[in-house]
């Protein structure tokens, strides 16, 4: 299954990343999506960095409309997603400029 989630979440947001001007990345075993191009997949990153499994839960949050949204209107900085499956394999990104994005991703 957990297979199945990463599949169907990396065609969304390749999509959502081009059509609204994200900027989308993939490597062999994860990939990420930004709301600014930067090299801020790599250490040091300053703000706020959520991380979970991919679990039924995060799954339905990152399919989530409302989510999308977020993303869209960078009210959240970026997510990464990696393949295999672990603890660590979702990181969400909140500077402390979008520090209400934050907020509004706990409600989820």
């Amino acid at each position: 299954m957990n297979r199945e989630y990463y599949n169907t979440l990396l065609y969304l947001y390749k999509g959502i990343s081009h059509t609204h001007h994200l900027y989308y990345y993939e490597w062999d075993n994860l990939f990420g999506v930004m709301s600014v191009n930067s090299e801020s997949f790599l250490p040091p990153w300053s703000g706020i960095k959520v991380h979970a499994p991919l679990s039924n839960k995060i799954y339905e949050v990152l399919i989530d409309h409302n989510f999308q949204q977020m993303m869209i209107y960078r009210e959240i900085d970026g997510i990464k997603i990696f393949k295999s499956q672990d603890p660590k394999q979702v990181t969400f990104y909140i500077s402390f400029y979008s520090i209400s994005g934050y907020k509004k991703l706990l409600y989820f």
